[in-house]
């Protein structure tokens, strides 16, 4: 159910009976948001939170062989984590 529209930065927020979704936090650092709520007998409220965004860290993928048998070489690039990705 689509209901009243807001917009943040360049996106378009659809608000529905659960709240807002796929909302994308990439501007760094702390924000706040707040809203007021307004009932038809005139009681009123206001509430706030803040979310810190951090960038995405690195995930960690590494590669090593299945056995290391001990005291022999193992070359340099047998253990490595090439595959890593970044989110």
């Amino acid at each position: 159910m689509l209901g009243r529209r807001r917009y943040l930065q360049s996106q378009v927020l659809v608000f529905t009976d659960n709240g807002y979704h796929n909302i994308t936090m990439d501007g760094l650092g702390n924000h706040s948001a707040s809203g007021s709520f307004h009932d038809v007998f005139g009681d009123s409220a206001t509430k706030s939170t803040s979310v810190y965004v951090v960038p995405p860290n690195p995930v960690p993928v590494c590669t090593a062989p299945g056995a290391v048998k001990e005291n022999r070489p193992i070359a340099a690039s047998a253990i490595n984590a090439d595959s890593s990705i970044v989110p």
